[in-house]
């Protein structure tokens, strides 16, 4: 009956990533068309992602499952603060200066909480709760293309004004979601019983290892975490502004959210079978993999000649961001203990940001001065860079 658990964590994944889609891939659509230059869209995302990876290891760090800071509340909390965000949006539309600051808060909630999104699965398999990450996080990717794809055929139709009334509904979502999905209404599916002791055990004297610092206990996952950083970097860069790599191939709204949608949706084969890969191919060597397919993705569009080209340069993503989500969770997951894992996903997830932080900046700075083709190198550069700290910081089994 695992299919049930399963089940429950995709509407969570589901709604989530339909969200992201809606509040953060057509920021920029919104803020060009309201007279923001792409080095402001970029401080506009850098400072939101800055703050989130401040928050994201100060909440994880809080986190106790069994207690009243959960991870189920945070995301429940951060969707009312975007919602909140998004109203205000619709009141204050014709103020230019404010809507930059509305889609900093609102970024800075998204990008809080994802880690919590993604660890929630593993809290599940640790508490003997079998949930397929794969497939669920696949389901994200296909709401996230279909989400992408009608904001797309909306902002055309109409106008990027619907943005804001968009993220509420989205978000609404996102908050039933999290609200009905408890540990307890799951934990029947556990392959072991969840007792009193198991939770007194959790407030006992601190062992040895719980005293070491947490990079002195897992050296290599620092290095890691800069690989993580770098290949974001690439990932962002090119994220953040397809808009405008769409348009100076003669693109507009419709044809970046149809290539957004082919990005999403081709991500689905591989969280599906992740699964199955991971019984056959360590995780520390797919994350290695995936790396490789964010710098083929990034050399593609710099090669891109035509809107085809752009939507052809969406087919790495198979391999690079598909692979690399799942990967790293269990990756993270596997060679920590179970007390650390929670802290391991948000530092995964600050790393994460960090890479978006200095993607979102760094490209809209490149792209005003120098270009789009100058922009797609420096994207490029550091996928490679990526890859090779990826090859030095992963390790094959528990470091402790």
């Amino acid at each position: 009956m695992s299919f049930i658990p399963t089940l429950r964590y995709s509407y969570l994944q589901g709604s989530y990533w339909f969200s992201f889609s809606v509040s953060y891939c057509f920021v920029s659509v919104f803020l060009l068309a309201n007279g923001y230059t792409n080095s402001e869209i970029g401080i506009v995302f850098a400072i939101g992602g800055l703050v989130a990876a401040v928050l994201q290891p100060l909440i994880g760090n809080r986190i106790d499952e069994y207690g009243r800071i959960t991870m189920r509340r945070v995301i429940m909390i951060g969707s009312i603060f975007i919602m909140m965000s998004a109203a205000l949006l619709c009141i204050f539309s014709k103020k230019q200066f404010l809507l930059g600051i509305l889609f900093t808060l609102i970024t800075i909630g998204l990008q809080t909480i994802m880690p919590f999104v993604n660890a929630i699965c593993m809290e599940c398999l640790n508490r003997g709760i079998s949930v397929n990450f794969g497939l669920a996080r696949g389901i994200g990717s296909v709401t996230y293309a279909i989400a992408s794809y009608l904001i797309g055929k909306l902002i055309s139709l109409y106008s990027e004004g619907i943005l804001p009334y968009c993220i509420i509904v989205a978000f609404v979502i996102v908050y039933i979601s999290a609200f009905y999905f408890t540990y307890h209404s799951l934990q029947k599916y556990s392959k072991f019983k969840q007792d009193a002791d198991h939770r007194g055990n959790r407030a006992s004297l601190p062992s040895d290892s719980e005293k070491i610092p947490f990079f002195s206990k897992y050296p290599k996952y620092l290095i890691f975490l800069f690989g993580v950083c770098f290949i974001f970097i690439t990932h962002n860069i090119i994220n953040t502004y397809l808009f405008q790599i769409c348009q100076n191939l003669g693109g507009g709204a419709e044809e970046y959210g149809t290539a957004s949608s082919i990005c999403a949706a081709i991500e689905l084969p591989t969280m599906m079978l992740f699964s199955q890969m991971i019984l056959r191919v360590r995780s520390y060597r797919l994350v290695q993999i995936s790396a490789a397919f964010f710098a083929i993705k990034a050399l593609m569009h710099l090669f891109a000649f035509n809107i085809f080209g752009i939507f052809l340069a969406q087919l790495p993503q198979i391999l690079g961001f598909a692979l690399f989500i799942p990967a790293s969770t269990f990756y993270t997951n596997e060679i920590m203990e179970r007390k650390d894992g929670a802290k391991g996903q948000t530092y995964l997830i600050s790393a994460n940001t960090t890479g978006c932080v200095i993607g979102s900046s760094l490209g809209g700075v490149i792209l005003d001065r120098f270009g789009i083709n100058a922009m797609l190198f420096v994207a490029f550069i550091s996928g490679l860079l990526g890859l090779l700290l990826f090859i030095v910081g992963t390790q094959k089994q528990k470091a402790y």
